[in-house]
C-alpha cells in the first residue's frame, strides 16, 4: 500500500513539473515559502484528508527546502540523521516566528532556518 502511495506521489509530482509553468529558485520570496509550508502542514497534521493542490504545495516546500540545502551543502551544517521532514519543520517554524522575513528572498531563508537550527562547528 505505501508503496502504491509514494508511486502516485511521485506521478504527480512528475505531472506537475511537466505540465507547470511556475519559475522557482530566485524568484520565491518568504511569502511564497509561507504558503507552501501551510499546505505541507495540512498533509502532515491530516493524511489522507487534504486536497491534490495541498499535496503538491507540500512536495513543493519539501523539496524547495532540500534543494537548497542540497545546494549549499558546503556552507551550512546539518548533523548527521537529520531527515528532510525535519528540515521541513525548522523552516517552517523559523517562518512562523519570523514574519518580518517574508518579503526576503526565500533561498536565503531556508538557510537562515538552518544556520539557526545548527550553528556551524
Amino acid at each position: 500500500m505505501a508503496k502504491k502511495i509514494m508511486l502516485l506521489l511521485i506521478a504527480l509530482m512528475f505531472a506537475f513539473v511537466i505540465f507547470n509553468d511556475y519559475a522557482w529558485g530566485q524568484f520565491r520570496t518568504g511569502s511564497d515559502l509561507v504558503m507552501l509550508w501551510r499546505s505541507h502542514q495540512q498533509v502532515v497534521n491530516r493524511p489522507g484528508n487534504t486536497t491534490g493542490e495541498e499535496v503538491q504545495k507540500s512536495m513543493w516546500f519539501k523539496g524547495y527546502v532540500s534543494g537548497v540545502v542540497d545546494a549549499r551543502v558546503n556552507t551550512l551544517y546539518v548533523p548527521p540523521g537529520v531527515i528532510a521532514s525535519q528540515l521541513c519543520h525548522i523552516v517552517g517554524q523559523y517562518l512562523d516566528a519570523h514574519p518580518n522575513e517574508w518579503h526576503e528572498n526565500g533561498a536565503d531563508l531556508v538557510v537562515k532556518a538552518i544556520r539557526n537550527a545548527f550553528p556551524k562547528k
